[in-house]
C-alpha cells in the first residue's frame, strides 16, 4: 500500500523526500475531495493544493490564510467549519 506507515517510515528514514505521486489517479476520484493548505505551507504549498482540487473532478479548495502546514492546529476553529462545511455539502 502506498500509504502505510512502513512506506512512510522508510521514505522519511532514507533521508529523500516523501514522493508518493497520485496526480494521475486524481481525474478518476468520483468522490468530493476537499485540498487544504495554509497559505504559508512549506510541505504541501498553496500551489500543489490548487493543482490537487484542479485535477479531483469535484475538487475543492480552501487556502487558510493564517496557517502554514498544520492548519488543523494553526487555524482549528476555521478548520473545523470548513471540513464540517464541506462534509455537509458532500454528504448532503
Amino acid at each position: 500500500m502506498r500509504f502505510s506507515a512502513a512506506v512512510l517510515r522508510a521514505a522519511s528514514l532514507e533521508g529523500g523526500g516523501l514522493s508518493i505521486e497520485l496526480e494521475d489517479e486524481l481525474p478518476h476520484v468520483p468522490q468530493p475531495l476537499l485540498a487544504c493548505t495554509g497559505r504559508h505551507d512549506r510541505t504541501c504549498p498553496p500551489a500543489a493544493s490548487e493543482r490537487i482540487a484542479e485535477l479531483a473532478p469535484k475538487g475543492e479548495l480552501h487556502i487558510f490564510e493564517s496557517a502554514g502546514h498544520m492548519t488543523y492546529i494553526e487555524a482549528a476553529d476555521e478548520y473545523i467549519q470548513v471540513v464540517g462545511d464541506f462534509l455537509a455539502r458532500a454528504t448532503a
